[in-house]
């Protein structure tokens, strides 16, 4: 793709259509260049197996499996996670059986651990987001969410996953500083009652 580029720029006539392809030869050389290649390789293959990885745990997950299933895929899960405890893909694939086999305390647990295996971006925040909705939208305990609920906001302040966050810390801190949260009151808080007024 040099040498046509090369050619071309040697050219008197039609001087617009010659730079244009010039630029167009140059840009295809560039893109051919190994270095590039190399780049793409090392730094984006990671993410290509994953890729495959992450679908081929997703069609597995999508067929409905039973109980016993379920629990030998745990079990799998558990098993690559020794060898690996820092790999949160499988690790959100063990909080997503969890919660399928309903127990909820484990797959809060998992998805918190995916979340801290991870130094940051959008993967943190939604993981940190998806224990923080089982946590307060299924488990009913906004108390065991606030830690969670805070450095949530603290460290992606702009997300939407933040807005939620909010939302729920206004409203715990509206009913605390109402005094709706006295010893009568606090077990709403924990899925046991709705406050009374």
């Amino acid at each position: 793709m040099a040498l046509p580029a090369l050619a071309v720029s040697g050219r008197e006539s039609f001087a617009e259509f010659h730079l244009g392809f010039q630029g167009f030869l140059f840009l295809g050389t560039s893109l051919c260049h190994v270095p590039v290649w190399i780049y793409i390789i090392l730094f984006h293959s990671g993410r290509l197996v994953a890729s495959f990885n992450k679908r081929r745990v997703v069609e597995t997950a999508e067929k409905e499996l039973t109980p016993v299933e379920e629990w030998k895929l745990v079990e799998e899960h558990l098993r690559h996670l020794a060898e690996k405890p820092l790999n949160a893909r499988r690790r959100e694939a063990l909080a997503d059986s969890y919660l399928r086999l309903g127990a909820l305390d484990s797959a809060i647990s998992e998805y918190r651990k995916a979340a801290d295996s991870l130094d940051s971006g959008p993967e943190q925040a939604r993981l940190m987001y998806r224990a923080i909705y089982i946590c307060v939208e299924r488990r009913m305990s906004v108390k065991n969410a606030l830690p969670l609920l805070r450095r949530l906001v603290r460290l992606y302040p702009r997300s939407y996953y933040a807005a939620y966050a909010r939302r729920i810390l206004n409203r715990y801190e509206a009913y605390e500083s109402a005094g709706l949260l006295n010893s009568g009151n606090a077990g709403w808080w924990d899925g046991e009652s709705e406050p009374q007024a």
